[in-house]
Order: structure tokens, then C-alpha cells, then sequence
């Protein structure tokens, strides 16, 4: 789970490391890896992360938060900001609304 076979090498299979997740694809817009077969490991995409080493799926980030590529976790927007789930910035509030605490949504 969660290994891809080592570029160029025989030995065997390496571990993706956190914020990557294994896949043979060139585009996987849903971050979901592969049980087994995987060739490489690739960073998560933006509003998703991966915790843990040998995991196989990038999870969305939850309502309120937001992630770059290739994160261990996901950052709580600010006060004044929000966002929806699998996010990838916080959105300012618009002119007369507020969100007056951290990870509004």
C-alpha cells in the first residue's frame, strides 16, 4: 500500500512519503493511488493531503481549511477568510460581510 516502484533501480518498491500518494497516472484529478501496481508518487493535489506515509488515497480538506501541493495537512483559513471543502486558498470576505472567526465556511 502506498509504494511505488523505485525509478531505476531493481531493489524493490519505496515508500511515498507524506503529502504524496502512488499511482501509475499521469492525470488523477480525484488523488485516489493505487492498491498495488503504482510506478510513482506524486505530491497531492491543492485542497488535499495525505497525514501518513504508505497511504494510498489524498484527503480532501474539510470546510474552513485549505492546502498547497503536496501537504501533510491542511491550514485554517483566517478570520475574515472562508472556504469550502478540498479548497486551495481562503476566500476574502465581500465588502459588508465578515467571517469573524478562524475556519469559517
Amino acid at each position: 500500500l502506498g509504494e511505488a516502484a523505485a525509478q531505476g533501480s531493481t531493489v524493490g518498491c519505496t515508500s511515498c512519503t507524506v503529502g504524496k500518494y502512488a499511482t501509475d497516472s499521469v492525470n488523477d484529478p480525484d488523488a485516489v493511488g493505487l492498491q498495488s501496481g503504482a510506478s510513482v508518487c506524486r505530491d497531492c493535489p491543492p485542497g488535499f493531503f495525505m497525514q501518513f506515509d504508505l497511504s494510498v488515497q489524498c484527503i480532501p480538506c474539510s470546510s474552513g481549511t485549505f492546502s498547497g501541493a503536496g501537504a501533510a495537512e491542511c491550514s485554517v483559513c483566517p478570520s475574515g477568510t472562508y472556504s469550502g471543502s478540498a479548497a486551495s486558498n481562503c476566500t476574502s470576505c465581500a465588502g459588508g460581510t465578515v467571517a469573524p472567526s478562524e475556519a469559517s465556511s
